[in-house]
């Protein structure tokens, strides 16, 4: 079952993007580059995101 994050207020939005943002690295268990990697992709989306 789909459900919109629509209702949500901005502060419960942004904290569940970081919860997720960590399991999703945890699970990953990136090295040091592929840690770096990631985090330089995940800029580049969120500077699309915000501009």
């Amino acid at each position: 079952m789909a459900r919109s994050a629509a209702g949500l207020d901005s502060e419960t939005r942004v904290s569940t993007q970081f919860l997720l943002l960590g399991a999703l690295v945890a699970d990953e268990q990136f090295d040091d580059s592929g840690l770096d990697g990631f985090m330089a992709e995940a800029r580049v989306i969120a500077d699309k995101w915000t501009s």
